[in-house]
């Protein structure tokens, strides 16, 4: 996934072409099984954006578990301070 900044934060300007992307081989573990816990309560991820990680993982051939947690908000499982 590529975090994408709002404009205010990144180094050029909205009239500057970003240059080509750079691809490189990914050496990833697919022997593991990667665990996503979610505060279904958070609006700071889409479904849309769930579905893209779902569709990267899966291309990329890496198992995971996904538990939406319903009446959970962002950071949950911080500590209060």
């Amino acid at each position: 996934m590529r975090l994408i900044l709002p404009l205010k934060f990144r180094k050029e300007s909205s009239n500057q072409a970003r240059p080509p992307l750079k691809l490189c081989e990914n050496d990833f573990n697919t022997k593991t099984v990667v665990l996503i816990e979610n505060g279904a309560d958070v609006c700071l991820v889409d479904n849309e954006s769930k579905e893209r990680s779902f569709v990267e993982m899966i291309q990329a051939g890496v198992e995971r578990n996904f538990h939406n947690r319903p009446g959970t908000p962002h950071g949950f499982a911080l500590p209060t301070t």
